[in-house]
């Protein structure tokens, strides 16, 4: 019986930008660059043949309450969909990815939300 039991926790966010670093860890690939200056050059190659599980930490600022931040951090996640680009004609298209959190087998837990009354940011 799954009632009561909650082994997954779906999560989706938009982003204006996000560096081939990020996108080598939650898609399982590898940044190759080259050239200088005005003929530089990045490219992303997806490898592998399923998707890594990854650790997610993000903040949530500008809240309707009292408090100055959220900050969230998921340990065990994996990307389900999205849009790596926005098919937006205008300069403020707003790709999106959608991903979900899985329980570890470990005793880690999900993650944690910390709820704060001063902004912080998040750690490096």
């Amino acid at each position: 019986a799954k009632k009561g039991k909650v082994d997954r926790l779906n999560f989706s966010g938009t982003y204006s930008e996000m560096s081939l670093d990020v996108l080598a860890v939650i898609f399982g690939g590898s940044v190759s660059t080259g050239g200088t200056l005005a003929s530089e050059t990045a490219s992303f190659e997806f490898t592998g043949r399923s998707l890594p599980y990854f650790k997610i930490e993000f903040l949530i600022e500008d809240l309707e309450s009292d408090l100055a931040e959220l900050v969230v951090v998921l340990n065990k996640c994996q990307i389900t969909g999205g849009t790596l680009v926005s098919g937006s004609t205008d300069n403020f298209g707003n790709p999106s990815f959608t991903a979900e959190a899985i329980l570890p087998i470990y005793d880690l837990g999900f993650g944690t939300v910390t709820f704060r009354e001063d902004a912080a940011g998040l750690s490096a």
